[in-house]
């Protein structure tokens, strides 16, 4: 029973174990490049120490407005245009790593449903098939068990009413012996 509980809580499917190595890849992969995600968008932001790109590409802006030098006109649109951008792309870099399609929690649970299905697959014989065959099978022997031990309950209580019915039956038997002994023994 033990085994069948084990094997049922875990609810194993058939090729699960390379879904989840394949999310773990993506996990992964999707760890490295929020890495580096992050640096691009702390060289937008800058921090405390330092003014990031889309900060110096504002100061450029707000120095060739106040130039106001017809010389400088085309430059300043150019950096309005960039300043946008370098504004749009800091957005979406902040957005998109807020809203980050894994979490560390993900990579926990990846592992360890990877960990469980290779504990069990060691245990009952491979992998996530031959542990749920081997669940079918116990399955099986169990309701073939708990099939005998019914039947076994059932023939007991048949025996218990036969011998009762033995007991009757020997008594019945040994009072008409007595009384056919005594009818003997007055002749």
């Amino acid at each position: 029973k033990y085994q069948i509980t084990e094997l049922g809580n875990a609810e194993l499917r058939v090729g699960e174990a390379e879904e989840l190595k394949e999310k773990r890849e993506a996990i992964r992969s999707y760890e490295k490049s929020s890495a580096a995600l992050n640096e691009c968008l702390s060289k937008l932001s800058g921090d405390d120490d330092t003014d990031g790109a889309a900060a110096l590409s504002d100061f450029v802006v707000r120095a060739l407005e106040r130039s106001k030098s017809e010389e400088l006109a085309a430059s300043l649109e150019n950096i309005q245009k960039a300043a946008e951008l370098l504004h749009l792309v800091q957005d979406d870099l902040r957005n998109y790593l807020e809203n980050a399609p894994y979490t560390k929690e993900d990579a926990d649970k990846v592992n360890e449903r990877l960990d469980l299905i290779h504990r069990l697959g060691l245990k009952y014989g491979g992998d996530e098939k031959t542990a749920l065959e081997y669940l079918e099978k116990a399955r099986a022997e169990l309701l073939g068990i708990e099939s005998d031990e019914a039947e076994l309950e059932r023939l007991s209580a048949e025996i218990e009413t036969h011998s009762e019915e033995l007991v009757l039956a020997g008594e019945k038997l040994s009072k008409s012996r007595i009384k056919a002994a005594d009818g003997f023994a007055k002749l």
